[in-house]
Parts: C-alpha cells; structure tokens; sequence
C-alpha cells in the first residue's frame, strides 16, 4: 500500500484464528510482515486476520492492497488471496 494514502495502525485476529499468536511487523511503511501460529487447526469459515488502516490521503486518491504471499502450514495447502483497493472519501 502507499504510505502516503494509507497507514496500517493495528492488526487483530479473526474470529477463525481465535487463540492463535500474531506477530506483526508494522517498520517500514507500505509493507507489513505478518505470522500466525496456533497449536489447533482452524475449524471453522471466517477472517483470520483484521487489518485497521488509517485513510491519510486526499479525497479521491486511492491505494492497492497487495498480498505478495501467503502460506499454510508452511506450504501444505494451498492458499488463494484477493487484493483490495483502499480508496479515501
């Protein structure tokens, strides 16, 4: 994402990853390096992760979201991702 529209101000945990560990690494703005960890597998449909940005832009202006990667269980399933657009009102 741009830094200059958006910036990333927490990640939380989604409802399916509920009692699973987050790491989050938020350094370098327009990028963010995220782990989970849980000893339980998921059982149940939902999000995994939720991302909470703070819109910086001017009205108009838009930013990609993209996911560069992704994995399960260190590459056992395979994983499909959606990038979105952040756009400011």
């Amino acid at each position: 994402y741009n830094p200059a529209v958006a910036e990333l101000i927490s990640v939380k945990l989604g409802g399916a990853a509920s009692g699973f560990s987050l790491a989050a690494n938020l350094d370098k703005p327009g990028t963010a390096r995220l782990s989970l960890a849980g000893a339980a597998p998921i059982t149940s449909d939902g999000a995994m992760l939720r991302l909470v940005f703070r819109l910086t832009g001017r009205t108009g202006q838009r930013t990609r979201l993209a996911i560069t990667s992704a994995s399960l269980d260190e590459g056992a399933f395979a994983v499909r991702v959606r990038n979105a657009v952040l756009s400011v009102r």
